[in-house]
């Protein structure tokens, strides 16, 4: 069986690897620590399997977790209300822009969230964004 994982091995190594299955449990356990820290406080069992789900369970970065998903692997969701979803449907786009061309979108995003904090009435909603 070892013999079948030589060429892998000599091709990428055995640190890149340990490397990786070190950044998939740090992220785990990263995820897991929100979790109980929040939404799952009484139950880290639950926790647990909701961290393994999301860092292991998916095999590319790119796969989406909509609302049913989350909702399939446990996690507790809440639709926006309209002016919210508005909101981040906003900043969503401003992002998908940013990473185009980003030095002519920061004050964009930085104006928006300043005005949406004087909308709610809530300084520092945006803090540390």
């Amino acid at each position: 069986m070892a013999l079948l994982f030589m060429p892998l091995m000599e091709n990428i190594g055995l640190l890149p690897l340990g490397a990786y299955e070190r950044e998939i449990a740090s992220a785990q356990a990263y995820a897991e620590t929100l979790l109980k820290a929040r939404m799952l406080a009484s139950n880290e069992a639950k926790a647990k399997e909701i961290a393994e789900a999301l860092t292991a369970g998916y095999k590319r970065h790119s796969h989406v977790i909509d609302r049913a998903e989350a909702k399939r692997i446990g996690i507790a969701v809440t639709a926006a209300a309209d002016d919210e979803w508005d909101l981040l449907w906003q900043l969503h786009k401003l992002y998908e822009d940013y990473l185009k061309h980003p030095s002519q979108q920061l004050a964009k995003i930085t104006t928006i969230m300043e005005t949406r904090e004087q909308t709610y009435k809530r300084p520092g909603l945006f803090q540390g964004v």
